[in-house]
């Protein structure tokens, strides 16, 4: 019985995770390619575009020790170019993206 519960809390943490390898989560989630992509994180960075509030950024991308780095147009322009686990255009290129989120103009979360 405690196996069997136990495989079902596994199943269920594993189906929790597949959509954090796509978006930071439920309450930060966009879908892929959209024109409202402002934030991304490789690594322990996150990478924003000029129209998001550092402030603003989701919380569930954030981490202790990680750090933020604000993107020009054009730098933001190259993120959004750019998918889940493809290889991130600026800092360590061996990191790769691991999630994105998507914001309103006003630079607030767009849920």
């Amino acid at each position: 019985m405690m196996r069997t519960i136990a495989l079902v809390f596994a199943a269920i943490l594993a189906l929790a995770n597949v959509g954090l390898t796509k978006a930071a989560s439920d309450t930060c989630s966009c879908a892929p390619g959209s024109p409202t992509l402002g934030s991304w994180k490789c690594g322990n960075t996150v990478y924003y575009c000029p129209d998001v509030h550092p402030e603003g950024i989701c919380s569930q991308q954030l981490q202790a020790g990680g750090s933020m780095k604000a993107l020009s147009k054009e730098e933001c322009e190259l993120f959004q170019a750019i998918d889940i686990d493809d290889v991130c255009p600026y800092g360590n290129n061996k990191k790769t993206l691991s999630n994105y989120v998507c914001y309103e103009a006003d630079g607030s979360i767009d849920k």
